[in-house]
Order: structure tokens, then C-alpha cells, then sequence
């Protein structure tokens, strides 16, 4: 396993001078969100959960030129389909499962991060609008994302792109689901790539058993604590995804459990410094790596969980998109 350490460029304190601005300093977000929207569902408020989805906590920039959009619909679900103008018909197409604890994320809030993959890469992107928890439950939304998958590789021909060349980029919960679909594709065999982005991959109480504080160092600021146990795995996720009788440690709900890694995909996995995530992260990326899977871990210093959605907000972001891009055309070049 190769692993990189990427520390800002300019920091106040421990963090990068660019998350301290956003979350403490001159660009912390004055938005308010309500004690109570509604309505309760499995124990959550669903309107409080997607509050930020309209009213966003931070700017949403759009870095890309020269990107066409359509949407394809299907049965339940839609995917938005991003074309970079000048893109050769032999480029890879890009996937993005947003993340927000199954619950939340939408477009769009997110529309800037399908067509950042297009222009970088010039090529394809898609972001697939799954159908979100706790309205529905597992497994439909990895069976809709993979729905989506195999779509657009059995029609690769009419989106102009190599079906040999798929990358699938997940965050968070989407990570999950991204991890999730490649165990599912494991005959087929579709996914040439995988981007997990500060996965959770263990909805049992497990990994949260094991967690280590001292791995992030001792004597944390008020907002470093704070961010690095606000996304605590301690089996909530699985009380709003999954179904009751679900198996907290099914391999499509809980990766980290799966028996079998030697058909995974080339994969990346990014974690960010404060975050309850990186710990099962790492251990997810050994535990691929011991099973001979190619992967590269990458944390990024001196900034929190959601980093890679901040895109032109948080520097770390686009500095992920680089790598992603640059890891993919050294990997498909010597395919």
C-alpha cells in the first residue's frame, strides 16, 4: 500500500488556514438550521437532515468550463450526465455517489462536483441521485446505483467513452455504496476503479469498539474534537439505511466484513485529519492491501470530513480531484 500525507500549505494552528476560515474565521456560515422541520421518520428528522441541502453552509463554486449537462431518468432514480466538450471517445467515465449519511445530498448542491470531474479529466462524469434513507431502505440504493452502472456501460457507445475506463468515486455513505457495488460487480466485473473518500464501511458497532483517539494526537481545540467525533459509527447509520432484519455485518452493508477483496478494482481511499472515518479508513485500506488489492491511502492534514465537496471553498478538494485525476491516466495508460 502507498501512502501519501499531504499537510496545507498555509495553516492557523494545527488546521489549514482555509478550514479554519471556514468552520471558525471569516467565512463561517451564519445559517440557522431549525430545532425542528420535519417530519420524524425512523427516528430522524428528514427535513432537518436535508436543510443544508437548500440553505448550503459554505459556497458552492463551479471551477469547470466547456461541460454540457442532461439528465437520464429511470424508473425511481436519475443520474445527471456531464460531458466535457472536447473529450475523445476513448476517455473514462467517472461516477459520483454523493455522501450525507444516506439521508442527505442532492443536486444542486453537488452539480459543481460531476462537472469538475468532466473538465479535469476531459471526459464523462455521472451523478447518480440515488433514492435516499430513511424513505427507502437498503439495499435499493446500491441496487439503483449499480442500475445506473451497468446503463451507461451497456450504452458506452452512445455516451462516447471507454467502458473499460470506469471509475467509481464514492464519499462518505456514498463510499459505502461505492464499496458496495464493487463487491456486487465482482463477475461482471464493470469498475476499473474505485474512490472511496473517508468511507464508512463498518455499520456495526465494531469499529467504533476499536477506535483509537491517540491516533489523531491528544490535547484538541474545541472545533478539532468536535469535528472529529461528529461522524461516530456507532451503528446510527444502520438504524436509518438498513431494514430491521438486516445483518449490520452483511458485506453490502458493512464492506469491511466482506470475505473476499481479490476481484476489488484498482482503488483509492482519502481520509481527512480530524475524523472519526480515517481510523476505519486505514484499516480498510490495510485490510484491501493484505488482500492484494492495489490501493493507494491518502489523508489530507489540517482539515475535516466533507473536504472533498468544498470544491474551490477548501484546497484540499481540488488537490484530491488532481491526484484522482493523475492516479487514473498513469493507470489506465499502462492498461
Amino acid at each position: 500500500m502507498r501512502e501519501y500525507y499531504v499537510e496545507p500549505q498555509e495553516k492557523v494552528g494545527r488546521l489549514a488556514k482555509s478550514t479554519y476560515d471556514l468552520y471558525v474565521g471569516v467565512n463561517k456560515s451564519t445559517i440557522v438550521v431549525p430545532d425542528y422541520v420535519g417530519p420524524i421518520i425512523k427516528g430522524i428528522d428528514v427535513g432537518r437532515s436535508r436543510y443544508t441541502d437548500d440553505f448550503p453552509t459554505y459556497p458552492l463554486v463551479d471551477l469547470a468550463r466547456d461541460v454540457n449537462e442532461k439528465d437520464v431518468q429511470f424508473k425511481d432514480f436519475y443520474c445527471r450526465f456531464y460531458e466535457y466538450d472536447k473529450h475523445e471517445k476513448d476517455c473514462p467515465i467517472f461516477f459520483f455517489i454523493h455522501g450525507g449519511g444516506f439521508t442527505k445530498g442532492k443536486l444542486p448542491k453537488l452539480n459543481n462536483i460531476g462537472r469538475y470531474l468532466a473538465y479535469i479529466n476531459k471526459a464523462v462524469a455521472v451523478h447518480i441521485e440515488y433514492e435516499l434513507a430513511p424513505e427507502v431502505e437498503w439495499p435499493k440504493g446500491i441496487n439503483e446505483c449499480y442500475e445506473a452502472i451497468s446503463y451507461f456501460y451497456e450504452h458506452s457507445d452512445d455516451y462516447g467513452f471507454d467502458k473499460k475506463k470506469i471509475v467509481v468515486i464514492g464519499e462518505s455513505a456514498g463510499a459505502n455504496m461505492a464499496a458496495a457495488v464493487s463487491l456486487m460487480d465482482k463477475y461482471n466485473k464493470h469498475v476499473s476503479m474505485q474512490v472511496l473518500v473517508y468511507p464508512v464501511v463498518d455499520l456495526s458497532s465494531e469499529s467504533s469498539e476499536r477506535f483509537d483517539e491517540s491516533y489523531f494526537g491528544s490535547e484538541f481545540t474545541d472545533i478539532e474534537y468536535k469535528q472529529l467525533y461528529t461522524n461516530k459509527s456507532d451503528g446510527r447509520f444502520y438504524q436509518v439505511y438498513a431494514n430491521e432484519n438486516a445483518d449490520p455485518k452483511d458485506e453490502l452493508l458493512s464492506p469491511y466484513f466482506a470475505k473476499d477483496y481479490r476481484d476489488f478494482p484498482r482503488t483509492i481511499v482519502m481520509a481527512a485529519d480530524y475524523d472519526f472515518l480515517t481510523f476505519e479508513s486505514y484499516e480498510f485500506a490495510k485490510k484491501l492491501d493484505e488482500a492484494g488489492v492495489d490501493v493507494d491511502f491518502v489523508k489530507y492534514n489540517g482539515t475535516f470530513h466533507a473536504f472533498f465537496t468544498r470544491l474551490g471553498v477548501l484546497e484540499q478538494s481540488e488537490w484530491a480531484m488532481d491526484f484522482i485525476k493523475e492516479t487514473c491516466e498513469n493507470y489506465f495508460k499502462e492498461k
